[in-house]
C-alpha cells in the first residue's frame, strides 16, 4: 500500500543543531540561532537527520469507540434504578393429599385392680403403662387388639382394647 510522508513543521538541520551533536546544551531541547540566515523547508527526497517523518497509510484506520475517561475530579453518579417492579415467580399449585390420619387418642382407665393408659390409632393400639393396685399383680397381652389384666388371689380386672373406626374397650371386673 502507497504512504505520505508527513513532513509539515519540519526544518533543515542549522548550525545551532551541529553545536548540539557536538556537546552543544544537551537539552534536547532546540534554540533558534537569530542571527542564522533562514533555510528552506525540505523537499522530498531530500536527507533530513531530525526530527524522522512518520509514515501513514493513505486510507484512515477506524478509530476505536470507546467511552471519554471519566475526569479525575467529578465524583461518579449512581446509576439509576428500574422503575418497573418485576413480576412475582409462579407458585405452585399444590396437589390434592389424602387427609392426614387422626392423631392418636390416648385414654386412661382405673380399674378395682389397677390403671392402666392406651393409645388408639387406625394404624394400632398400644399399651403406654399399666400400675397395679396393692395386692395385684399385671400382664400385658399386644397385638391387634390388647388386652392387660390385673390379678390378685380374690379379683380380677381385666381391659380389652382395640380400633374399629375409633377406640372401643371392654372393661371385664370378676370376683
Amino acid at each position: 500500500t502507497p504512504f505520505e510522508l508527513d513532513l509539515d513543521g519540519l526544518s533543515a538541520p542549522t548550525a545551532a543543531d551541529d553545536d548540539r551533536g557536538a556537546g552543544g546544551d544537551g537539552g534536547g531541547g532546540a534554540t533558534a540561532d537569530p542571527t542564522a540566515a533562514p533555510t528552506a523547508a525540505p523537499t522530498v527526497g531530500d536527507t533530513v537527520d531530525s526530527p524522522r517523518p512518520t509514515a501513514r497509510p493513505t486510507t484512515p484506520a477506524p478509530r476505536p469507540t470507546t467511552a471519554p475517561a471519566p475526569d479525575a475530579t467529578s465524583t461518579p453518579r449512581p446509576r439509576p434504578r428500574p422503575t418497573s417492579t418485576p413480576a412475582p415467580a409462579p407458585t405452585a399449585t399444590p396437589q390434592p393429599t389424602q387427609p392426614p390420619a387422626p392423631a392418636a387418642e390416648v385414654r386412661t382407665y382405673s380399674l378395682v385392680g389397677g390403671t392402666t393408659a392406651i393409645s388408639f390409632s387406625a394404624s394400632g393400639v398400644q399399651v403406654l403403662w399399666a400400675t397395679p393396685a396393692p395386692g395385684f399383680t399385671v400382664r400385658i397381652q399386644p397385638g391387634g387388639s390388647v388386652r392387660v389384666e390385673f390379678r390378685s388371689d380374690d379379683h380380677d380386672s381385666r381391659i380389652d382394647a382395640w380400633w374399629d373406626g375409633g377406640p372401643v374397650a371392654d372393661i371385664r371386673e370378676d370376683d
